[in-house]
């Protein structure tokens, strides 16, 4: 069963497990008491035959009942909800499995954990255990499984569709692509070295094999390349606005995240460390870094901070320089080894000054 004390207006309970039908004998009257006296033993032992075939009569699979839930000791009643049964092997984890709807309320479901701990061989699951014996009974590959995660994980559109790609197997149709060719043109040249010297192979065929080899080492290269994108989708794009003291950095900030995110003060060095603020632009998840202004300074504290700033303008993938356009040419001077190609240069304060730069 889960762990969690979330409110909510329904809560999902599932147990998975051999014994997870006892959840059912022990906690509804699906099977009503009479017939409770044929399971007058321990919770480890075997579910009679006749008893199983009623309860699958009772709750037919992948159905709704509603009933009453009650505590598997003293009796009484917890909710009123919806039970599920799932026969292996069609089920998430591949093993038995047993769903409790209830309400959300948090002394509902403290009340249907503690219920269901007290049925022998029950246990809170560890997290992402379900899906790790959903993996061990090959109900999913570790592509869907590292996809399920980064969907559980998504904050933003893109990164929930790039998870959903993950996540519908898409890798391990392209992988087993790339096997099927390779094992194909494999079989081709062993052919070539036991029957070269046959009229039946075409030298045409030999460079036709070595043209698709490229093509394949092209698409890999391509996936790979894609990888690195994916990594930076799934993390965040990091944007770090740098540039001198006093440039209007953190108003940019600001700004852009509409609120007072940085401090903002006339007086050089406000900023000593970086701030960063997530955004989800268009889908797109977005980390914008203000940081201490780069100048040399004598300050100890403010030169950590200058040393984070330059550290940072080497991680980012998008480089942002802002500058005050009443001295950006001298500032710019300063700051070229950390301007590159791909650096936006922004001109800062412009309607303070009359003259236009």
């Amino acid at each position: 069963s889960g762990n969690s004390l979330t409110k909510s207006a329904v809560a999902v309970i599932r147990v998975s497990g051999d014994d997870a039908i006892q959840s059912i004998l022990k906690m509804t009257d699906i099977v009503k008491k009479e017939e409770r006296k044929e399971l007058e033993r321990e919770i480890s032992d075997e579910v009679p035959e006749n008893l199983m075939k009623k309860i699958k009569k009772k709750i037919p699979k992948k159905h709704l009942l509603l009933n009453w839930i009650y505590d598997s000791t003293p009796k009484k009643k917890i909710d009123h909800g919806f039970v599920v049964y799932f026969n292996k092997p069609n089920t998430y984890t591949g093993e038995e499995m047993v769903e409790f709807q209830t309400h959300g309320g948090r002394a509902c479901i403290k009340d249907m954990l503690k219920s269901l701990s007290n049925i022998e061989h029950y246990r809170p699951a560890f997290p992402g255990e379900f899906t790790k014996r959903a993996f061990n009974n090959g109900k999913m590959n570790l592509e869907k499984v590292e996809g399920l995660g980064d969907l559980l994980n998504a904050e933003t559109t893109k990164q929930r569709e790039l998870a959903l790609s993950q996540l519908s197997g898409k890798l391990t149709f392209e992988v087993e692509k790339w096997r099927r060719e390779l094992i194909l043109i494999l079989s081709y040249f062993e052919a070539v070295i036991d029957f070269g010297e046959d009229d039946d192979i075409q030298i045409e065929e030999i460079d036709k094999s070595k043209k698709n080899i490229n093509n394949l080492i092209q698409e890999i290269e391509k996936h790979v390349n894609n990888v690195n994108k994916g990594e930076i989708l799934r993390n965040g794009f990091l944007i770090s606005l740098f540039g001198p003291t006093n440039a209007g950095k953190s108003s940019i900030l600001n700004c852009l995240v509409n609120r007072e995110a940085a401090i903002v003060s006339p007086i050089e060095g406000t900023t000593r460390d970086f701030v960063e603020v997530k955004l989800d632009i268009a889908g797109y998840p977005v980390i914008i870094s203000d940081s201490a202004g780069i100048r040399n300074t004598t300050d100890p504290v403010e030169n950590i901070g200058v040393k984070r700033a330059k550290d940072r303008v080497k991680e980012a993938d998008i480089k942002i320089c802002v500058l005050d356009c009443k001295d950006y040419k001298e500032k710019l001077n300063d700051l070229k080894e950390f301007i590159k190609e791909d650096t936006i240069v922004v001109l800062n304060k412009v309607d303070l000054y009359e003259k236009k730069s």
